[in-house]
């Protein structure tokens, strides 16, 4: 099931613990989910098809991969690259489906004689943590593209505007009413910071 996956569990097992005996194609299928649901999500559909379709282009290796670059304040960024979101989204989807078969007679949970089932909250408080270490480099992500916008003009953060044939932010996030009066404390904070 190898095909157009972006990572293997090999590349997962840098980041995750993974059970030796873990088949890959036991894992393919979460991350075949997590990289078309959430990767293609944060890259947007056109990014998401041009980097599948591109992968040996420098760009696509440099985000998949990350690399060392120096930001717009001269700065040397160290990218750890998309794969590692990617990583820890297919991790999470994997604990969560990890220990229940669907079976003819119905779904079941696996257990034997030298082992008990872990309470369900703290398989829960594990798919929380792996999400949220993908969010955390997703963030990372997002800066990496911004910073290099020219290479991922087609990413679905920025609308291009064919009056100009410039760049213009769609969505970054952040509060919608910027009123100074209503968020004193938001107005000086970013007026410090230089925004």
């Amino acid at each position: 099931m190898n095909n157009n996956l972006l990572i293997t569990s090999e590349d997962m097992r840098e980041f995750v613990r993974l059970p030796e005996s873990l088949e890959p194609e036991q894992i393919d299928l979460h991350i075949k989910e997590a990289q078309e649901i959430e990767i293609a999500e944060l890259l947007g559909d056109e990014l998401y098809y041009e980097m599948i379709s591109n992968l040996t282009q420098q760009r696509f290796i440099d985000l998949l991969k990350g690399k060392v670059y120096t930001d717009s304040s001269g700065h040397n960024i160290k990218f750890p690259g998309l794969r590692v979101v990617l990583i820890y989204y297919a991790y999470a989807r994997y604990i969560g489906e990890r220990n229940i078969e669907d079976t003819e007679t119905g779904m079941v949970v696996k257990k034997n004689d030298w082992s008990d089932p872990v309470d369900p909250k703290e398989i829960a408080r594990k798919i929380n943590n792996a999400r949220s270490s993908g969010e955390s480099y997703q963030r990372r992500v997002t800066r990496f593209i911004i910073d290099n916008s020219s290479d991922y003009i087609l990413w679905n953060g920025y609308k291009r505007d064919a009056s100009t044939s410039g760049v213009s932010i769609r969505k970054a996030g952040g509060r919608k009413n910027r009123n100074p009066h209503q968020y004193p404390q938001t107005k000086n904070r970013c007026d410090d910071a230089g925004f």
